[in-house]
């Protein structure tokens, strides 16, 4: 499932009603890349509709651009392989998008510490909970973690 996606079907889709429930469905399958392969019928249960109509609906999406089939079924039983579109950017794997223009996402926080090479006991890091200065290997109190910790 991709966040990312579900998030631009959201706020971008131009679909409405059923359209907007199979769109969203696909994006629920989807990895970031957009990727995804469930079967019509899968679709149709998730979106409480007929396959006909995932039928119709993927075929209107193919041709505004927002879906790609990048390899076919095999059969009965088998599903198809879709790719998730944005046409609005030309690109692949649709972009949230942000009310600063900034199209970097924020980085997530860095918590992980490596110990320091150096064995000397006054080296100066910062807890990765509370974000105080601390000693390296000297246990302090945590306000963030509620509890002593080393």
């Amino acid at each position: 499932m991709s966040i990312k996606l579900m998030t631009w079907v959201w706020d971008q889709s131009p679909y409405k009603d059923d359209a907007l429930l199979i769109h969203l469905a696909l994006a629920d399958w989807s990895n970031d890349e957009g990727i995804c392969w469930p079967t019509q019928q899968r679709i149709a249960a998730k979106a409480r509709c007929s396959v006909e109509h995932v039928r119709r609906v993927t075929k209107r999406m193919q041709q505004d651009g927002y879906l790609a089939i990048i390899d076919s079924s095999r059969g009965p039983g088998s599903s198809h392989k879709y790719q998730l579109k944005n046409p609005t950017n030309g690109g692949v794997s649709p972009e949230r998008p942000t009310s600063k223009g900034s199209n970097t996402p924020h980085p997530s926080p860095n918590n992980r510490q490596e110990p320091p090479l150096e064995s000397s006991r006054s080296v100066r890091i910062r807890c990765p909970y509370c974000h105080k200065q601390i000693t390296w290997g000297k246990a302090h109190d945590c306000p963030a973690m509620n509890q002593r910790i080393k």
